[in-house]
């Protein structure tokens, strides 16, 4: 659950000791959310941000959990070793679909996610752009500026074009990898698009969408046809649906920080 949540930027919003059963069961969200600009450090809750429990805490949380709740007997810490493991391993299957590979590359991974982080781009669209990628053969006619023009929506509007040359030579050593991963596979590039499509949302509920342009504004004034609207493309956030671009749009700059502040 906690692998799946992170391959597709959702945090819990306080994945703490007390918030989860023996069982796995999460019992309190609080003020959970998905992430928009890629940022490892990301909690939706701003009230706790030095401190929160943002994205890459979740495993954490997780194994804090099975060790308090056995009052730290030996053998219980060396089950938390491996559930840490098994943990890891189900976050790299998801990682690997994510990323269109046979088996998943961590450093390849960490350079990608590096990327994002530094020139803040999207999180949810940098994962789906890449399966329009073209293929090997085809990345050696295009220069880099052509090869990365389909992940440009994935960053901010102020992106200069220094980061063309970095994406670029990133691009270049990945499609080597998948491309070798299919050939021992057996597998068409077609297979790993939908792979890739399959494992990438393209709709997810972004804050902006939920608390302003949605849920709160259009609802408070009597008009339920945008909530409802957005829950219905919610339905298949996998499937590009006609007319519904909107909703898989970046967050605005001016909601890229927004989280709960004000909490029960």
């Amino acid at each position: 659950m906690v692998a799946c949540w992170q391959s597709v930027g959702f945090t819990h919003g306080v994945l703490n000791t007390d918030n989860m059963s023996i069982l796995g069961l999460t019992i309190d969200y609080g003020p959970f959310g998905f992430m928009d600009t890629f940022d490892p450090q990301y909690t939706p809750n701003i009230t706790d941000l030095d401190v929160g429990d943002s994205v890459h805490r979740l495993h954490e949380g997780q194994g804090a959990t099975l060790i308090s709740f056995h009052r730290y007997p030996a053998e219980t810490v060396e089950k938390v070793g491996g559930f840490v493991l098994a943990l890891t391993e189900e976050y790299f299957q998801w990682m690997a679909g994510k990323f269109g590979m046979v088996k998943y590359d961590p450093e390849m991974g960490l350079q990608y996610m590096q990327l994002m982080a530094r020139h803040r781009a999207d999180f949810t669209l940098s994962f789906r752009l890449l399966s329009e990628l073209p293929s090997l053969a085809e990345s050696f006619e295009l220069s880099d500026a052509q090869l990365v023009e389909v992940l440009e929506p994935a960053l901010p509007p102020d992106a200069s074009g220094s980061w063309i040359p970095e994406w670029g030579a990133w691009v270049r050593r990945y499609l080597v990898v998948v491309e070798e991963g299919l050939a021992e596979a057996e597998l068409s590039d077609e297979e790993r698009r939908c792979r890739m499509d399959s494992h990438n949302p393209l709709y997810i509920p972004r804050n902006y969408l939920l608390q302003v342009e949605v849920a709160i504004e259009a609802t408070e004034k009597g008009n339920h046809a945008p909530l409802l609207e957005l829950l219905q493309v919610l339905k298949t956030p996998y499937v590009a649906q006609d007319g519904m671009h909107a909703y898989a749009h970046p967050a605005p700059d001016w909601a890229r920080k927004a989280g709960i502040a004000i909490l029960s």
